[in-house]
C-alpha cells in the first residue's frame, strides 16, 4: 500500500494546515507532492502542488516559477479547477511584485478557466482578487463591475457573498463615497471583518487594527497598501455626492445637493463652465431674478472650497474649472 503514503501525507499536512496556520502546513505539502510524484499518484501531485503556492502566497514566500509549475501541471491533468486555483497564486504573486496589469490578465485567465469547468466559487474568488488588484491601480469602476460580478456568483448571505459586498463598499470609501460604503458594509463576518474595518477607518471612524487571520493574507496586505497610499489626484464620485483631495480625507456632500449636481457637472465637463450654464445645472426650476443667478453660483463656488477644493476649483476667464 505504499501508493497510500502520498495521500496520507497530504492529509496530515491539512490537519497541520487546520490546527497550526500555513507556514507550519507548507513543509508537509511539499513532502506530499515529493512522495505523490515519486510514486506516479498524479492527483496528489497536483493538489498538493497547488495548495503548496496557495499557502506560499498567503505567508508572502511564493516564487513565480512554483506557481507556473503548479499551472502547467493541472494542464497536463486536464484540471480546470486545480488550473484556476494555481493561475490566482500566479496573479498574486505578480501583485505582490507590483506587475499589477499582469496580475489583472491573469486573474481573467482564471475566471474564464473556472467559468468554462463551472466552478463558480473559484470563479467568484478570481473575480475578488482581481477586483483589489484593479483598487491598487485605483481603475474604480472596472473594481466595482469585477467585484460585483463576484457577489452575483456566490449564495446570497454566504461568507463569501460578505467578503464581495465588503469589498464593493471598499470600493466606495476609496472612491470619498463614505456614507455609501457605510450602509453597503454587510453584517459582520470572520471572513469579511478585516475588510469591514478597513471601510471604517478609511470613512474615519474608529476601530481596531487589521487581524490578519481574518481572510486571505494577501488580501489584508493589499488592503494596508491601499489605506496607506497617499492620493495623488483629485476623487470625484460620479454623482458629486463627495470628493477627496491628495492626502485628504473624503469629503460627503449628500446633505448639500445643489454643490453636488455643480461639482459633478464640472467633474464631467472637464473644461470651463460659465456662470449661467451652473445655475441652471444647480437650480433648473427657480425662477431667478437679475443677477441672483450669478450670485448663487459665486456663494456655492464659495463653499465649494471652504470644504476642500481651494486650489482645485478655479476661476477661468470662461467660467468656473476643476483641475485635478
Amino acid at each position: 500500500h505504499v501508493h497510500m503514503l502520498p495521500y496520507a501525507t497530504f492529509v496530515g499536512a491539512n490537519l497541520v494546515l487546520h490546527r497550526e496556520g500555513p507556514r507550519r502546513a507548507i513543509p508537509a505539502l511539499h513532502e506530499a507532492a515529493r512522495l505523490a510524484r515519486r510514486h506516479g499518484v498524479q492527483r496528489t501531485e497536483l493538489t498538493s502542488a497547488a495548495m503548496v503556492c496557495a499557502m506560499e502566497v498567503s505567508v508572502g514566500v511564493a516564487q513565480l516559477s512554483s506557481c507556473l509549475d503548479a499551472v502547467a501541471l493541472a494542464r497536463e491533468a486536464v484540471d480546470r479547477r486545480i488550473e484556476g486555483y494555481a493561475l490566482q497564486s500566479v496573479a498574486v504573486v505578480l501583485v505582490e511584485a507590483g506587475r499589477l496589469d499582469e496580475a489583472t490578465r491573469v486573474f481573467g485567465d482564471a475566471v474564464g478557466v473556472c467559468e468554462a469547468g463551472g466552478y463558480r466559487q473559484e470563479a467568484a474568488r478570481a473575480l475578488r482578487g482581481q477586483g483589489v488588484a484593479l483598487l491598487l491601480q485605483a481603475r474604480f469602476e472596472d473594481a466595482r463591475r469585477a467585484l460585483q460580478r463576484a457577489v452575483a456568483l456566490v449564495e446570497p448571505q454566504s461568507p463569501w457573498w460578505q467578503v464581495g459586498v465588503a469589498l464593493v463598499a471598499l470600493t466606495a470609501a476609496v472612491e470619498g463615497q463614505p456614507e455609501r460604503a457605510l450602509s453597503l458594509l454587510p453584517d459582520e463576518d470572520p471572513l469579511s471583518i478585516g475588510i469591514g474595518n478597513a471601510v471604517r477607518r478609511m470613512c474615519g471612524e474608529p476601530v481596531p487594527p487589521p487581524d490578519p487571520k481574518y481572510g486571505d493574507d494577501w488580501v489584508v496586505r493589499a488592503l494596508a497598501r491601499i489605506e496607506a497610499r497617499p492620493s495623488t489626484t483629485l476623487h470625484v464620485a460620479p454623482d458629486g455626492a463627495g470628493f477627496q483631495i491628495p492626502g485628504g480625507p473624503p469629503v460627503a456632500l449628500h446633505a448639500h445637493p445643489v454643490l453636488m449636481r455643480l461639482l459633478a457637472a464640472l467633474a464631467e465637463a472637464g473644461e470651463p463652465l460659465d456662470a449661467a450654464s451652473l445655475v441652471q445645472v444647480g437650480w433648473p426650476d427657480a425662477t431667478l431674478v437679475g443677477d441672483s443667478g450669478v450670485k448663487r453660483v459665486h456663494s456655492a463656488v464659495w463653499k465649494l472650497r471652504r470644504m476642500g477644493l481651494e486650489g482645485h476649483l478655479r476661476t477661468t476667464p470662461r467660467g468656473y474649472v476643476l483641475g485635478r
